[in-house]
C-alpha cells in the first residue's frame, strides 16, 4: 500500500509539473521592443542625372531628395503594424540619437548599440543601406523630348519608366551589440507610355510620392520582401527586460502590461558579464551572460511587473530577466 501511495505521488508531480510547463507554452511572449535606425543610401551616390549620349535614348533619373527617409518611413509603418512589435517612436529616437552624437548620421553600430538599446528601452535595432538603386527613362522619340521629360512639366511622351530598389538590413542585439540576423528586400517595376509627370510623382517618393509610380512600387516591394525576412528573424529574438528593482522577496522588472507580461508568467534572470572586445578593431563582440535564477510574475502593472524567485540566487538591479524561448509562441 506504501508503494503504491510513493507511485501515484509521483506521478502527481509529474502532471502537476506537465501542467505547469503546458500553461507557460500558452502564454504568448511579451512583445519585442524596437527601434528603426536611419537607412543610409550608399547606392544612391552613384545613381546621377545623365543626358542621352549618340543614339542611346537611356537616361538615369537621379534619386529623389529624402529617399532613403523615406525607406525608412515604409519600414517604420510596416513593423509598426504588427501587433507583436513596439516600435520606438521616431521623436524619441532622435532625441536619442542627438544626445548619443549620432543625429548627423543616424549611423548605429555594434559598439554604440547598447548605449542607445538602454536609453531607448529596445530589444533589438534595425539598421540598414540601400545597396542598389536604378531609376531609368527611356524613349524612342528625340533626345530633347528626353530631357523635357526629365526636366520640365511639358508633358512629353516616353516609352518605358524602370526602377529597381534593393535594400540590406541588420538586426542588432540592443543589449549586448551583437548583430543577430541580417535580410535583403528587392524590389522592381516598369511603366510604359508615361508622361514626365508621372516621373516626377515617382522622383518625390522621399515626400510620399505614389506607390503607383514604378518607383515607389518598386520601393514598396523591397521593403515588403525585407519585413517579411525581418519578422522570420525576429522571432528568434527573445524578450528580455531589466530588473529595476528588489526589495524584499519582491522584484521589479521594467516591464508590464503595456509589452504583454501576465501573471503567472516565468522569466530567467541573468547576471550580464563585461563586453568582449576585439583588441584589433575595438569592436564589441557581445557581453556573455550567466543564467542565476529563476522567477514568476505575480502582480502586473502599466509599465512594471513585480515576481518572486522560484529558484536559483536573488537578482540585483540592472540584471537581465529573458522570456523562455521554449515558451515562446511569437
Amino acid at each position: 500500500m506504501a508503494k503504491l501511495n510513493t507511485v501515484l505521488a509521483v506521478v502527481a508531480v509529474c502532471v502537476a509539473s506537465t501542467q505547469s510547463s503546458g500553461q507557460q507554452n500558452l502564454i504568448a511572449a511579451p512583445r519585442l521592443r524596437i527601434a528603426v535606425m536611419d537607412i543610409t543610401g550608399t547606392a544612391l551616390s552613384v545613381q546621377t542625372a545623365s543626358g542621352p549620349s549618340g543614339s542611346s535614348t537611356t537616361v538615369a533619373l537621379p534619386p529623389p531628395p529624402e529617399f532613403a527617409r523615406g525607406l525608412t518611413q515604409m519600414l517604420t509603418t510596416a513593423l509598426a503594424s504588427n501587433p507583436e512589435f513596439i516600435v520606438v517612436e521616431r521623436a524619441q529616437l532622435e532625441k536619442v540619437l542627438t544626445e548619443q552624437q549620432l543625429g548627423g548620421s543616424g549611423k548605429v553600430e555594434a559598439a554604440s548599440a547598447p548605449s542607445v538599446g538602454r536609453l531607448l528601452g529596445a530589444q533589438a535595432l534595425i539598421t540598414g543601406d540601400i545597396t542598389e538603386f536604378t531609376y531609368k527613362q527611356s524613349s524612342a522619340g528625340s533626345k530633347l523630348s528626353i530631357l523635357k521629360a526629365v526636366d520640365s512639366k511639358l508633358g512629353a511622351k516616353m516609352d518605358r519608366l524602370t526602377a529597381q530598389v534593393v535594400v540590406d538590413l541588420r538586426i542588432i542585439d540592443a543589449v549586448t551589440g551583437t548583430v543577430i540576423g541580417s535580410v535583403r528586400g528587392s524590389g522592381s517595376a516598369s511603366a510604359t507610355g508615361v508622361s514626365a509627370e508621372y516621373a516626377k510623382a515617382g522622383r518625390e517618393l522621399g515626400a510620399g510620392g505614389s506607390k503607383q509610380t514604378p518607383l515607389g512600387a518598386a520601393s514598396r516591394e523591397a521593403v515588403e520582401n525585407s519585413v517579411a525576412g525581418l519578422l522570420k528573424s525576429l522571432k528568434a529574438v527573445p524578450w528580455q527586460g531589466r530588473v529595476a528593482d528588489v526589495r524584499g522577496d519582491r522584484i521589479y522588472v521594467n516591464a508590464g502590461s503595456d509589452v504583454g507580461i501576465t501573471s503567472g508568467m516565468t522569466l530567467d534572470v541573468f547576471v550580464q558579464g563585461d563586453a568582449i572586445v576585439d583588441p584589433e578593431s575595438g569592436a564589441t563582440l557581445g557581453s556573455p551572460d550567466k543564467r542565476i535564477g529563476l522567477m514568476t510574475i505575480t502582480e502586473v502593472n502599466p509599465k512594471f511587473a513585480v515576481g518572486t524567485l522560484t529558484e536559483g540566487s536573488a537578482p540585483k538591479r540592472n540584471d537581465v530577466v529573458r522570456f523562455r524561448a521554449s515558451s515562446t509562441s511569437r
